[in-house]
């Protein structure tokens, strides 16, 4: 029943992502990217919140630091590749 679920909300998922950069100019894979993955974040960092006032500061902290550091090594690796694609250029 989970997995229905879950490949229903990525099905709506994907059509709003398409829309969206449709609707914004974007391309899909700048979406795809960067706007998904911070948002993909929001929902750790959600549980971090609900999980700090449960004396689970430590846990928390964690979660947050961790959530932080995979957007950033997500970038890195973007930054990366588009400056090697226009060093090549």
């Amino acid at each position: 029943m989970a997995t229905l679920a879950t490949a229903a909300v990525t099905e709506l998922l994907i059509g709003s992502i398409q829309e969206f950069a449709r609707a914004a100019r974007l391309s899909t894979m700048f979406v795809a990217a960067v706007i998904v993955a911070i948002a993909g974040n929001a929902a750790e960092r959600g549980g971090a919140v609900m999980i700090a006032p449960r004396d689970g500061i430590r846990l928390a902290s964690e979660i947050a630091l961790q959530s932080a550091s995979q957007v950033a090594a997500d970038l890195a690796a973007y930054a990366v590749t588009i400056a090697a694609f226009y060093a090549a250029t």
